[in-house]
């Protein structure tokens, strides 16, 4: 599950909620914030990343990788050194530049990988062709098919 972006809280609409009664989503939020600083922490990194990725706003989205530590909380020490790792190498400044994704062609490749796994079964080739085509809801190629002599 993720977070709402903190600018989506509704601070008006009062719905029930069952631990906390009747209130609104800010004020749970601002309930639970209060309890703990490492929580605190976490979450405003978490709302400034999530920021930059919706602005587009590469600097910003280094500025806090770089500025922000964690001294106690391992889950976002692991997240915060996976994140500079990748932005060293320079695949998040290629992804915030270009609108190009693989993740389509990763999801086919991976289906098809699927299927593959289970078609042992198949008894040839073109079973296994087939049922690649009506996975991945494609157009089969019409063959001309030899006559049996």
């Amino acid at each position: 599950m993720l977070l709402k972006e903190e600018r989506t809280l509704s601070s008006t609409n009062y719905k029930y909620y069952t631990c906390f009664g009747q209130t609104t989503q800010q004020h749970i939020v601002d309930t639970l914030l209060a309890y703990n600083s490492e929580l605190q922490e976490s979450y405003r990194f978490y709302q400034n990343l999530l920021h930059a990725l919706k602005t587009k706003n590469y600097t910003q989205f280094r500025n806090t990788l770089q500025e922000t530590s964690f001294e106690y909380h391992n889950l976002m020490k692991v997240s915060q050194r996976t994140l500079n790792y990748h932005l060293e190498e320079g695949h998040i400044e290629t992804a915030f530049l270009y609108n190009y994704s693989n993740g389509p062609l990763e999801g086919s490749n991976n289906k098809v990988k699927n299927i593959k796994r289970t078609a042992y079964g198949f008894i040839s080739f073109n079973s296994f062709r087939n049922r690649l085509v009506l996975s991945l809801k494609m157009k089969p190629k019409n063959k001309k098919r030899r006559p049996i002599e």
